[in-house]
């Protein structure tokens, strides 16, 4: 038989999908998350799509079924919306999936909530006859049933534990989730409430804590086998994107009735690669009789003490002192200590800072030089480190000419300006790029004040 247009606009049309415990507040129905029953659900006309219930159309009202099914069938094709009485203490899911057209299954359309009756309302959405998707697939046919929305109890808390490539304490582009992570909700007193793990995205989530009668808690994280905590609370990071834990634990948690807070988040780094300490800068300075060393951290993770090294010929080096660590810390932290030196005993003294953390794993910094001994007005003189030299090579410059402006430049055997920086606050050893050179011989001359002092190196 063949349908006329009158018989076509004729057909009728169906709305309806689920109601859901949306468990994570994610907006989306996951396949953990149940649909509640019992739970009314009222129709609207809005054809000319204001948000208010049309005049003269008479309000449709069911109930979702044991699955949070419900369906309205036999609509003339039009725009509707429809509000869910969710009940008290029931509160929509926060994220909302965009506008009801788009007909996309299993997001929240829930959008606005009036707390005082805690009626859920859903943003209007358009039907017609024959361009409808049924959730299975098909997209041509007269019943819509993507028109879901996303519920839950109480209040809510939960986010991610992720893999913290780079140590730095932030979520990052990236960076994954970790799965199978265990997750404590404790009270105040330490009293477990509940546990969870991660899902393989990372994501995890207590559901309606209320319900143990507290709106305050503690929020442990179990520390993976071959993994350490990150840097906790970093400086100026977005709070939703940072490390919380503190000794695995976020303490001090309120999460008030209503409210879903997605800012609890962990981050580890694997074990084996993770250095004790970030060495922001370490200086070696000549200070009349003593070498003053200083180095600063940018973030310490389980750090025990600082070991400082020296050695007479860059090779053998024997401790010259001790510095215990902070621990833990996410912002600079300044350390110091200085060295006596006996005059004439040695020209030149090689220094090395060695971080040690509560495991006894340990990490070494770039060696610095001091070049120590009176100078004469013809007897300038330079230390280069090492020589020969693949990549980077150090200049160790006479005590006077520290924090002034110095010209470094390095020429060819041939006499060609091979590479030249000129600094404005020098130290008194400075390290040069040289790994682009080609191989061979390099003459190093240093310029200060019309002074200039040479060496030769060989570029391996």
């Amino acid at each position: 038989m063949i349908l006329s247009a009158q018989n076509i606009f004729a057909q009728t049309v169906s709305l309806g999908n689920t109601i859901w415990w949306d468990m994570n507040d994610n907006g989306k129905k996951d396949a953990a998350e149940f649909g509640t029953g019992g739970i009314p659900v009222v129709l609207y006309q809005d054809n000319d799509n204001n948000g208010v219930a049309d005049a003269g159309f008479t309000a449709l009202t069911t109930y979702t079924n044991s699955t949070g099914g419900y369906l309205f069938s036999n609509l003339a094709p039009g725009s509707y919306f429809v509000v869910v009485g969710a009940g008290n203490s029931h509160y929509k899911t926060t994220v909302y999936g965009g506008d009801p057209d788009n007909n996309i299954d299993g997001d929240n359309n829930g959008h606005t909530q009036n707390l005082t009756d805690f009626y859920i309302y859903s943003k209007t959405i358009t039907l017609s006859s024959g361009s409808e998707p049924d959730g299975t697939g098909a997209s041509n046919t007269n019943i819509n049933n993507t028109y879901d929305m996303g519920m839950w109890k109480g209040n809510g808390l939960g986010d991610m534990v992720w893999l913290d490539n780079n140590g730095n304490g932030v979520q990052e582009t990236g960076e994954p989730g970790m799965a199978n992570v265990m997750v404590k909700l404790k009270n105040n007193s330490g009293t477990v409430l509940a546990t969870t793990t991660t899902d393989a995205n990372g994501f995890y989530s207590f559901h309606n804590p209320q319900g143990y009668g507290t709106n305050n808690y503690q929020v442990e994280f179990v520390t993976p086998t071959g993994y350490l905590p990150t840097t906790a609370n970093k400086a100026g990071a977005d709070d939703a994107m940072d490390s919380d834990p503190v000794n695995g634990i976020i303490a001090s948690v309120n999460v008030p009735a209503g409210t879903w807070d997605h800012s609890f988040d962990a981050g580890f780094v694997p074990e084996g690669n993770t250095l004790p300490v970030k060495i922001y800068s370490f200086t070696a300075n000549l200070n009349y009789n003593k070498v003053d060393l200083k180095w600063i951290t940018a973030s310490e993770i389980n750090v025990s003490h600082f070991v400082v090294e020296k050695s007479t010929d860059g090779v053998t080096f024997n401790e010259a002192g001790l510095v215990f660590a902070n621990g833990n810390a996410t912002d600079k932290t300044n350390y110091s200590l200085s060295d006596n030196i006996i005059e004439g005993k040695s020209t030149v003294i090689y220094y090395r800072l060695r971080s040690m953390d509560v495991n006894g794993k340990s990490e070494l910094s770039e060696t610095r030089i001091i070049r120590i001994g009176k100078q004469t007005e013809n007897g300038i003189s330079i230390v280069t480190y090492p020589n020969p030299v693949s990549n980077e090579v150090r200049i160790t410059i006479p005590a006077n000419w520290q924090n002034k402006k110095v010209v470094y430049e390095l020429f060819s055997a041939n006499g060609k300006a091979a590479k030249r920086i000129e600094t404005a606050n020098s130290s008194q050893t400075e390290t040069i790029n040289v790994s682009s050179l080609s191989p061979g011989f390099y003459i190093v001359r240093v310029s200060f004040d019309g002074q200039t002092a040479m060496q030769k190196i060989i570029k391996q």
